[in-house]
């Protein structure tokens, strides 16, 4: 299955570019409704599918994440909190983690007592219940609601400025995105981050047990992992509110990187360091979610952040997508995680520098917006 997943990430970043450009037509709600009603049907349905299209089923579920996850969420959270978007974007992924760490293991134990099937039908049909309720509920922007961004209140001047800037051709095309020397940098450390954090959080008990962990401590530090993923999104956020972004964001990847070594050095004797490295890696599980979308948002501006970021967000997922084949051809040729955990420490060491020369700030618009011109 992990080259099925290996092709959903290929399709979430395929439904990256498809879903920015839905979300700049037609705004992140229904975007973000019309893909969850898909998902939902789909994973209910998923058991039912004969043996040969369970695969592309797993495959569609990852896909329909570059749909309505990071992507439309972010945008909604640029929109309503342009100045706080990193605190409040540590919250929202918080409570998507908190939702993993009741709803796992009540799936589990669903499927214990009344079968996989029938557990998958009762857990995709209320993500197709919530679907329908956010055409109605999420609204696109706070002056929809009657509010404004960050609660602040705006002149009649600034209300004009900011629908003239709304109706305004995006001056960001693929090629000026990726001939930025700050977009291109970002979204390659980036990329080589989500690789590894996903990687590692895809093959945590497996890798715990390759330490000499037994099955039961090891399923024990996935359930813990989930705690600390949820620290890590909410502790990002608070600090690159007060430190800032970059600053944050390199601190964040010398963790990851520490906690890759642990794991990589650690035997049967060190055990205790392959653990912790573990739950370090998984502190930034939850920290690169918030700190990612808030980091491009700092380089577009908020109101251009769906317009660019479709196009970065689809190429870390497609680097991403290359973390299951690293640790596959790990085990292939050495029989061991340890090839690929200390690949990945490198690629850590590279994200850190290509950051740095990212420099995390809002990037000029291209000139020929100013002259008429696209």
């Amino acid at each position: 299955m992990l080259n099925w997943n290996t092709y959903g990430n290929i399709g979430a970043a395929i439904a990256t570019l498809v879903g920015g450009f839905f979300i700049v037509r037609y705004g992140p709600k229904k975007v973000i409704a019309i893909s969850s009603v898909i998902c939902g049907l789909n994973f209910a349905l998923t058991a039912y599918y004969p043996n040969v299209l369970i695969g592309p089923g797993i495959a569609l579920n990852v896909t329909m994440v570059g749909f309505y996850c990071t992507l439309p969420t972010s945008v909604l959270m640029a929109n309503w909190f342009p100045r706080r978007h990193g605190h409040v974007m540590g919250n929202v992924t918080a409570s998507i983690i908190i939702s993993s760490i009741i709803f796992l293991p009540l799936f589990n134990f669903t499927i214990g007592k009344i079968g996989l099937e029938t557990a998958m039908l009762i857990f995709g049909i209320p993500m197709v219940i919530f679907g329908i309720i956010a055409l109605f509920w999420i609204k696109d922007t706070p002056q929809e609601a009657g509010y404004e961004p960050d609660g602040a209140e705006l002149t009649t001047e600034e209300v004009k400025a900011a629908e003239e800037r709304r109706l305004e051709k995006c001056p960001w095309t693929v090629k000026k995105i990726f001939s930025n020397k700050a977009f291109l940098t970002a979204t390659i450390a980036w990329g080589f981050v989500y690789l590894i954090v996903i990687g590692v959080a895809l093959v945590g008990i497996s890798l715990m047990k390759s330490k000499g962990m037994s099955s039961e401590l090891s399923v024990t530090m996935a359930t813990v992992a989930g705690v600390s993923t949820f620290a890590g999104s909410i502790v990002s956020g608070y600090i690159a509110e007060r430190a800032g972004m970059l600053k944050t964001s390199v601190i964040w990847c010398v963790l990851m990187i520490i906690g890759l070594l642990m794991i990589g050095f650690s035997n049967e004797t060190t055990i205790l360091a392959a653990a912790v490295g573990y739950q370090i890696v998984q502190i930034m599980v939850g920290a690169s979610n918030n700190l990612m979308a808030t980091f491009f948002k700092e380089l577009s501006g908020p109101h251009w952040h769906a317009a660019t970021y479709r196009y970065c967000n689809a190429g870390i997922m497609l680097i991403r997508s290359a973390g299951t084949s690293l640790i596959g051809l790990s085990l292939t040729f050495s029989d061991s995680y340890n090839p690929a955990i200390f690949a990945f420490a490198i690629l850590g060491v590279i994200s850190i520098i290509l950051l740095l020369i990212s420099g995390c700030k809002q990037q000029d618009e291209p000139i020929e917006k100013i002259s008429g011109t696209s």
